[in-house]
């Protein structure tokens, strides 16, 4: 159940402008703050994202080194916005 909706992802990603950052940047830059200050739980668990996350429906390989914006990309090509990707 920890699967995050494309509409969240391309969301975030436009809000916070992070077409660009590799994936390794999303992780240490945003994700790993936000988790540590809530006893470093999952991303998915936060208040703010919970409300977005379910059962994955879609397994996604990726590379660390790669950019974010080609992973959102990726997940959200043919996709309804409620897919819900891993």
């Amino acid at each position: 159940g920890y699967g995050m909706r494309v509409d969240f992802l391309l969301a975030l990603t436009f809000a916070l402008e992070l077409w660009e950052w590799k994936t390794w940047e999303v992780v240490q830059y945003l994700v790993k703050p936000a988790t540590e200050g809530e006893g470093r739980c999952r991303f998915a668990e936060l208040e703010a994202v919970w409300p977005f996350t379910g059962a994955a429906t879609i397994f996604m390989s990726h590379c660390w080194g790669g950019q974010w914006g080609d992973l959102v990309a990726a997940a959200c090509c043919g996709a309804d916005t409620g897919r819900v990707v891993w």
